[in-house]
């Protein structure tokens, strides 16, 4: 019996973290907190934040500024 259970855990699908899905709202939260309290705009100074890429063994953005403005409470 403990034979089949050892052989068959694979079967189960892929391993889970208890702690993902928490990890997963968290994250999920900060962002959106984030976005709901602070302005992202370019550098003084500068027109646009620059969205060209950087190419390696994977495509990244290439290092960027961003000033954040802290929105006012309603």
């Amino acid at each position: 019996m403990l034979a089949v259970i050892i052989s068959n855990w694979r079967l189960a699908g892929k391993r889970l973290c208890l702690g993902e899905q928490l990890a997963r709202q968290e994250i999920f939260l900060f962002f959106v907190s984030l976005l709901q309290n602070v302005y992202f705009k370019p550098p003084v100074g500068q027109d646009s934040i620059s969205a060209r890429e950087f190419w390696g063994t994977t495509n990244a953005p290439s290092d960027f500024k961003v000033r954040m403005i802290a929105r006012e409470a309603w």
